[in-house]
């Protein structure tokens, strides 16, 4: 994306140098909570690089696994913000879309990250606040409720 220099000049618009993929969804969200406005721009020239076979997106390995470290540090830090009730529906609901998302291709993984995914999946449903959870479970697709209600269960059980 192209920002301007404001948004750095304190230092605090980071990205997260632990984080291997999904840093952008951390990024982002704090780009919202602390901008005083933003706008989302079609630029001519400027491409996303999705579905190229050297993108990030499309490997198959533990670095894809680092959107679960993304989206718990949101959780947490959306959990002190004074508007976490209207800012933890959003972030549950599309921390659900990933973990769907990437359980739903779990089977193209290397076995041992694929059952890590499966694992990591189930201890994060049971970390989100559970109340927002269980509306999320109501809103979403069958097929992915179906899913992650699967992968809770394991973790009730547990």
């Amino acid at each position: 994306g192209i920002y301007h220099r404001r948004l750095f000049a304190d230092g605090a618009q980071r990205f997260a140098t632990e984080l291997r993929t999904a840093e952008d969804r951390l990024w982002i969200w704090q780009l919202h909570l602390r901008a005083r406005t933003y706008a989302a721009l079609g630029l001519y020239g400027i491409f996303y690089r999705r579905g190229v076979t050297t993108s990030l997106t499309q490997i198959k390995d533990a670095r894809q696994l680092d959107f679960f470290a993304s989206y718990d540090t949101l959780l947490d830090q959306l959990r002190a913000d004074r508007d976490a009730d209207t800012l933890l529906p959003k972030a549950v609901r599309t921390y659900c879309a990933m973990i769907a998302f990437h359980n739903e291709k779990a089977d193209d993984y290397e076995p041992a990250t694929a059952r890590k995914l499966r694992a990591e999946s189930t201890a994060a449903l049971g970390r989100m606040p559970q109340d927002v959870l269980d509306r999320t479970l109501t809103m979403i697709d069958d097929k992915r409720g179906t899913l992650l209600s699967r992968l809770r269960t394991k973790q009730k059980a547990a």
